[in-house]
């Protein structure tokens, strides 16, 4: 639901992505997103990350609330953005009705918990750090063998930091990447408009404080 009001179907408009994770794609990977038969020829909706001009049914250019073209641009501002700021993701794409609309409180897409291809990305991630396959398969042929199917060229080489960018493009929108980044060892790192690192403590979240006043038991966790 990251879309904005004038188009169809709207939504919240408040997520984005980062211009950096975007820019990670390949123009032929098509986990990147594009037109998709069915859905952007009936209300102008495209699939995987919009950014650029946004359009409506027939192809008709959106504007966005003051009147001028309806243009996402790479880059957001955490703090304060316009309406045009930022790329809106739309990994898994509603469906649209036979009338060319969308139902935005009835839509019946299934919610994604476990995919084929993050088995075997954890297949390739074991073997990376010391596992071993009895059929002799290796971390390098396995995360080719998605990026083949998924447009992208192959990769020469795998170590921790492909690894976990492989999963970002394979997995996003999909809630794995926190305890990816954690499991990697990189969440606290700085990023994009928080130059310094987050303190180690923040791999943990807070325990409620009306448990930690109700039950004696309890100890908030460090750092809270």
């Amino acid at each position: 639901m990251g879309l904005h009001y004038n188009q169809t179907p709207d939504g919240w408009n408040g997520f984005t992505t980062l211009a950096d994770f975007y820019k990670s794609f390949e123009a032929t990977d098509e986990r990147r997103g594009g037109a998709y038969p069915g859905l952007t020829d009936k209300i102008g909706l495209r699939t995987g990350f919009l950014e650029g001009q946004q359009f409506g049914p027939g192809g008709v250019a959106l504007k966005n609330r003051s009147g001028l073209p309806l243009v996402f641009t790479e880059n957001v501002n955490l703090n304060y953005s316009t309406e045009a700021q930022g790329i809106r993701v739309i990994k898994y794409f509603p469906k649209p009705e036979a009338n060319n609309t969308i139902n935005d409180d009835n839509v019946d897409n299934d919610y994604i918990f476990l995919r084929y291809a993050d088995v075997l990305l954890m297949k390739a991630e074991a073997i990376m750090r010391g596992g071993t396959d009895p059929n002799g398969q290796t971390p390098l042929a396995i995360v080719n063998s998605l990026r083949t199917l998924r447009g992208a060229s192959a990769l020469g080489s795998v170590d921790e930091a492909a690894m976990l960018a492989e999963r970002g493009r394979e997995l996003y929108w999909e809630a794995w990447r926190r305890n990816d980044q954690i499991r990697f060892g990189t969440f606290n790192n700085p990023v994009d408009q928080r130059p310094i690192a987050s303190d180690k403590t923040r791999t943990l979240y807070p325990i409620p404080q009306r448990a930690v006043d109700t039950n004696p038991n309890l100890t908030q966790n460090p750092g809270y």
